[in-house]
């Protein structure tokens, strides 16, 4: 069996080393920059204690120019921040289309300018709004 002479063992060694080192020296900078984070966020929370109170104005003028002349991160703290989950509009489906189908459909909608996805979905609306319409009726 081949055995490595003890210098090339001893290089595999060092590169080893070499290589943790290198990963300490990566962990140590991520570490240092979490701490660096941490730190600003403190100074950040510090300031934000020593939030100004907003002036009454007099016009609409007035409030505008005031804003134009200070700086308004000392007068919001950023909590309380309201986040709005707005409702999906659309729902993604998978449909399957005959070829042909889909590359009249791809043709028509070059013609028009408008996305293909788009035109099926208008074509799709006006005919279930008709739908609707003549059950409707006859059911009136």
């Amino acid at each position: 069996p081949f055995q490595r002479p003890k210098n090339a063992q001893k290089r595999q060694n060092i590169d080893e080393r070499g290589s943790q080192i290198e990963k300490l020296l990566i962990l140590r900078g991520v570490a240092q920059l979490i701490g660096a984070l941490r730190c600003s966020k403190l100074e950040k929370m510090k300031k934000a204690k020593n939030i100004k109170t907003i002036p009454l104005f007099a016009s609409e003028v007035e409030e505008a120019k005031f804003w134009d002349s200070v700086d308004s991160t000392q007068y919001f703290s950023g909590k309380g921040a309201i986040h709005l989950k707005m409702p999906a509009r659309t729902t993604t489906i998978s449909l399957r289309l005959p070829h042909r189908l889909l590359n009249r459909l791809k043709k028509l909608a070059d013609s028009k300018d408008v996305p293909y996805q788009s035109l099926l979905k208008i074509y799709l609306d006006e005919k279930v709004g008709e739908e609707i319409a003549t059950i409707k009726k006859r059911v009136a």
